[in-house]
């Protein structure tokens, strides 16, 4: 059965199932139907002629290695797609430009592996990117990712030469694959020119918000001392080097966060007992009043108590309550 149907305009739509064999060697531009919401298994599969596919955001999956050998496939993009299979586009190296959307989570083995001319990715919501991903991708210089980003599994990036900057959330056994150990197998394995991690997410945030100066100056001297480290580094152990790393920059902010947390308590403390002592003294001035006049200068100390007491909650508490 013809799962694909050729549209207007040397358009060719495609409905289902895999392009016919007769036509793999003719189709140039592609369109997705409104009515899949996944792209089959080897569904383009060797269309070397294949320039571009419009993908439409009710498209939830891309299949394995549907797009395999699309070599003349220059740009994509993926407004819906949540899920991308093993070996997708394996060996598109004429692919320079990829948007992933808002909605992907999880990019599987070899998916990307060898398009040569793939430059940067930014994929805010990714979650899980799985073995050799995005291997052997000579020319990708950067990869951003959002901090839902969990795990980078094994040779993930391996022997992406012109790779220099990466960006991650900070969070412990990210890069630790569980399944295969050893240098061998590490996430940036021959990343050679990988001198520099960004970090995304709130622990900025959290850095500034900390009580103290000094906390705040060792914390960013922490999260600035990899970019000195990696390049220094030789390609076989940087993996481990920004893992080592992220556990560091983890305990010391964690310690903080508790000292921090610690001090907020003394203040909540302060606060307590200055607005005892404010209602102590209210109480006092009630009393001596009784069957006198009002005396004025007793309340201009009663307002002193009470400003008093403010300036405790401002300068003792208010700052803390920013921290997460």
């Amino acid at each position: 059965m013809d799962h694909a149907d050729e549209g207007d305009d040397d358009i060719f739509v495609y409905t289902g199932g895999q392009v016919p064999e007769h036509l793999k060697l003719l189709i140039t531009h592609a369109r997705i139907d409104e009515s899949v919401d996944a792209v089959d298994d080897f569904a383009f599969n060797n269309c070397h002629r294949l320039l571009s596919v419009e993908f439409h955001v009710g498209i939830e999956r891309v299949g394995v290695r549907s797009f395999a050998f699309c070599v003349s496939l220059r740009r994509m993009r993926f407004p819906g797609v949540q899920r991308i299979a093993c070996q997708a586009f394996t060996s598109c190296r004429g692919m320079t430009d990829v948007e992933f959307g808002a909605y992907l989570e999880r990019i599987e083995a070899g998916a990307f592996h060898n398009c040569t001319s793939l430059r940067s990715i930014f994929i805010p919501s990714i979650q899980i990117i799985d073995r050799g991903a995005f291997i052997i991708c000579e020319q990708l210089t950067e990869a951003v990712f959002g901090e839902e980003l969990r795990e980078i599994h094994s040779l993930a990036f391996f022997s992406c030469l012109s790779l220099r900057r990466i960006a991650i959330p900070l969070k412990n056994g990210m890069l630790n694959d569980q399944s295969e150990r050893g240098h061998e197998y590490r996430a940036f394995k021959d990343c050679v020119n990988l001198t520099t991690v960004d970090l995304v997410g709130g622990v900025h945030k959290t850095i500034s918000s900390l009580h103290m100066q000094s906390w705040r100056n060792e914390m960013k001297h922490l999260i600035g001392l990899i970019n000195h480290v990696l390049p220094r580094t030789v390609a076989l152990n940087k993996t481990d080097a920004i893992e080592e790393w992220i556990g560091i920059v983890l305990r010391r902010i964690n310690f903080y966060k508790a000292e921090h947390h610690t001090l907020l308590r003394e203040a909540m403390s302060l606060l307590e007992l200055a607005v005892w002592k404010a209602k102590l003294g209210e109480v006092d001035e009630v009393g001596r009043a009784k069957g006198a006049d009002t005396d004025i200068s007793n309340a201009r100390r009663k307002e002193s108590r009470v400003k008093s007491g403010a300036s405790v909650v401002v300068k003792n508490v208010f700052s803390f309550l920013v921290l997460a």
